[in-house]
């Protein structure tokens, strides 16, 4: 059994029984990558307008790269382009980066690409190195997923999810 809500244009559907979150939004109108070092989640949403902050990225120490957009320093961990600045330029050779998430604002619309796919990611304004695509063309990737360092492990997630790329849901568990 689930629950919906709603909180302005987003719709949550809570199913406590599995301890899952699941989150639609309408529509991507604007995105950031914060890293703040010791500020929480909360902390950074609490402060902010934004109708939605998730913990989705990855983020390595070393030499940072400024956001000039918010005054952050921060080194993405892999490949990070967004509009017509690439931040991160080198793929990080990671079993947990596996995949490429794009989207496009115009079409608003997103989607997957294996890392030796970046060629034609060529029109996307956001390509993110990120962890394994968990479904594709309706079927468990379980190569991708065992391959990872998580694995099939109990922790907790955060999963970024589309139908035909243009319905968009963040899933939490």
């Amino acid at each position: 059994m689930f629950t919906v809500q709603q909180s302005g244009e987003l719709i949550i559907y809570l199913l406590p029984e599995y301890n899952i979150t699941i989150v639609k939004i309408p529509e991507i109108t604007a995105y950031e990558f914060l890293h703040q070092p010791g500020n929480s989640l909360g902390v950074i949403a609490a402060d902010s307008s934004y109708s939605l902050a998730v913990n989705g990225s990855y983020f390595d120490y070393g030499s940072p790269i400024s956001d000039s957009r918010s005054d952050l320093t921060f080194l993405h961990a892999g490949y990070l382009r967004m509009q017509d600045s690439v931040y991160t330029e080198m793929m990080k050779g990671d079993r947990q980066l596996s995949t490429l998430f794009v989207y496009d604002y115009d079409e608003k619309r997103s989607d997957y690409f294996r890392l030796d796919e970046l060629d034609q990611t060529q029109n996307y304004d956001l390509v993110v190195q990120t962890g394994p695509q968990i479904i594709r063309d309706s079927k468990v990737q379980s190569e991708e997923i065992h391959n990872s360092i998580n694995g099939m492990g109990q922790h907790a997630r955060t999963a970024f999810a589309s139908v035909d790329g243009v319905e968009h849901y963040v899933i939490v568990a």
